[in-house]
């Protein structure tokens, strides 16, 4: 009889879940867009957030500007800089820009002819004349700079975009990861500001060597390092998103097709200052991807509860991590890992198992079904006393009460 009510719950959950069809899934899924944001580029927060479900730790996680970033080095930065200005950017590239400016002067202008010497000359000796060329020839001098300055403008920027992909690709071969973060680093804003400051350099254009040296100083003088990961304002880009639903992190992936199922997931409220994010944890509840996983149709059914208290829950995660190396036949752990390599079946019937930690904001969660999970985990800790309360409000759809 002590395990009837486990029982009739289980019966209703899986009625209300499923109708008894598998198709019809719980909708916990990552989404790919942008209801998800992947924590993969942080292994250190991502050890923080396992070792609190491995000793059941349910204070508060802050995070700070700086506490998690990552950047591109400044040096590396100043070296592709530097191999710009040296190969396809030095004095005569800026000569011929100012040459060419010169030549469109005198194509566009009767007034100017080109002697034998491709110097401009006067078609006519006059004052006027003078000053009209005077006033050409520092016209195309602005204008060869400014042709100068927007082409390297276009492979500085290149070359940013390629330092962080080139971080980006490294970041994933190296976690095991596909999915990754979105940049906070506005690279076309950064940009500007450079060439804000170049383009004062070349109004106190001397020469084409001296103006090269400057602009080489400049960069020597302002590339700091760039951050263009840091947890802190990648939680501030995504706060928007994780008002739209009921805020989870998702743990690891179970992939077939186009389906992506976490292995397990908590609840998380989200709180953003001026000057940290806060992460509470607002049920003693770790929601176990049982029906994901059974709904892939193993030789075996994994038989264990669908939520835990966070407390219990390693306990369930090792036999969900015993249970899935058995159907994929491999020892090394990874359900409570923070990174590991793809698990492959050799069967294409059977999902991918991948490394996958995030955020994941749920917009059309069924209640009903966060209730049965928190009613079982009450249960579990002891608090069945109360079942007969618990199960009416469940059952007629009305909030639980908070004990």
């Amino acid at each position: 009889m002590k395990n009837l009510p486990k029982e009739i719950l289980n019966y209703f959950a899986t009625f209300t879940e499923t109708r008894f069809n598998f198709r019809r899934l719980i909708n916990y899924k990552w989404s790919n867009n942008e209801l998800t944001l992947d924590l993969s580029f942080f292994p250190g927060f991502q050890v923080l957030l396992l070792k609190k479900i491995k000793l059941g730790d349910l204070s508060t996680i802050s995070v700070k500007q700086g506490d998690y970033t990552i950047k591109i080095d400044k040096e590396e930065l100043i070296v592709e800089t530097k191999k710009l200005l040296v190969d396809n950017f030095d004095a005569d590239y800026l000569k011929k820009c100012i040459n060419d400016e010169y030549a469109n002067v005198v194509d566009q202008n009767k007034i100017f002819v080109a002697g034998e010497n491709g110097d401009l000359m006067l078609a006519q000796e006059s004052e006027e004349g003078k000053k009209l060329l005077e006033e050409q020839i520092a016209l195309s001098q602005k204008e060869g700079i400014r042709f100068y300055n927007l082409a390297l403008r276009r492979q500085f920027e290149k070359a940013i975009n390629n330092l962080q992909n080139k971080i980006v690709d490294q970041k994933k071969s190296e976690l095991n990861v596909e999915h990754a973060p979105s940049s906070i680093f506005g690279v076309a804003n950064y940009v500007t500001q450079q060439f804000e400051q170049i383009k004062r350099i070349g109004n106190k254009f001397i020469d084409p060597e001296k103006y090269i040296e400057d602009i080489r100083k400049h960069f020597l003088d302002s590339i700091e390092d760039i951050t263009i990961f840091d947890l802190y304002y990648n939680f501030q880009k995504y706060s928007q998103y994780a008002q739209l639903g009921t805020l989870f992190v998702f743990f690891h992936m179970l992939e077939r097709d186009n389906e992506t199922y976490p292995l397990y997931f908590v609840e998380i409220e989200y709180r953003a200052s001026n000057s940290e994010v806060t992460l509470t944890f607002p049920r003693n509840l770790m929601l176990l991807n049982t029906p994901a996983i059974n709904y892939f149709k193993f030789n075996n059914v994994l038989t264990i509860p669908r939520a835990s208290s966070i407390q219990s829950a390693k306990g369930h995660l090792g036999a969900m991590e015993t249970f899935l190396q058995t159907q994929y036949g491999f020892q090394e752990p990874f359900v409570m890992e923070s990174s590991f390599k793809i698990i492959t079946h050799e069967s294409d019937l059977f999902p991918k198992i991948k490394n996958r930690i995030g955020l994941q904001t749920i917009t059309n969660e069924d209640k009903k079904l966060l209730d049965y999970s928190e009613i079982m985990t009450k249960m579990e800790l002891g608090e069945s006393g109360k079942f007969s309360e618990f199960i009416d409000q469940y059952v007629k759809g009305e909030p639980l009460p908070n004990l």
